[in-house]
């Protein structure tokens, strides 16, 4: 139960043995057995083909918008991040290895913003302080790309390097947090 709001795409709709009705009626057993609220056993369903490229709320199409009901689905049915006041804070959700850059840290930034160069410290969950140092780098999700971008704010989803000893699940955030 932490409140998040499914989206269910059926793909390979495209096949003789579909059987979309029967797989939607066990995803909705599915989400029934893990408790899920009536509000996440009211999800919208969307039909469609990976290798012809197409998503739609019926499962005979149309075929002809591409994944454009996806991406507007998302937009409409996932609510907006929550911004929380304060200087920035960030909690690691993965962690990765660049030959150039070193260890990079992936989160979505919860408040404040975030500068190329800006002084931080990590945080480990018990509050014990694991390191501090500079954000040398900060990576944005544009599409499929990772841009570098020279500040972050509150609700976005960065990849950041220049620490080396932050991990999942510490807190990266502003010197002045405690």
């Amino acid at each position: 139960k932490v409140g998040l709001k499914p989206i269910v795409v059926k793909k390979k709709i495209d096949r003789p043995d579909a059987r979309h009705v029967e797989v939607v009626n066990e995803v909705f057993d599915l989400f029934a057995a893990l408790d899920a609220t009536d509000e996440q056993l009211d999800f919208p369903i969307l039909y469609g083909s990976g290798r012809d490229g197409w998503v739609s709320e019926n499962p005979e199409g149309p075929k002809d918008q591409g994944l454009a009901p996806l991406f507007d689905l998302v937009i409409k049915h996932v609510p907006a991040p929550t911004v929380h006041p304060g200087p920035f804070r960030m909690i690691g959700t993965i962690l990765e290895a660049n030959p150039f850059l070193g260890r990079i840290i992936t989160g979505r930034i919860e408040s404040g913003t975030l500068k190329s160069n800006q002084a931080v410290k990590v945080l480990h969950h018990d509050g014990a302080q694991v390191e501090t140092g500079r954000i040398s780098k900060i990576l944005a999700f544009r599409g499929l790309e990772r841009q570098p971008i020279d500040e972050a704010q509150a609700g976005d989803i960065v990849a950041i390097a220049g620490l080396s000893k932050g991990t999942v699940a510490d807190t990266f955030c502003d010197p002045s947090v405690t």
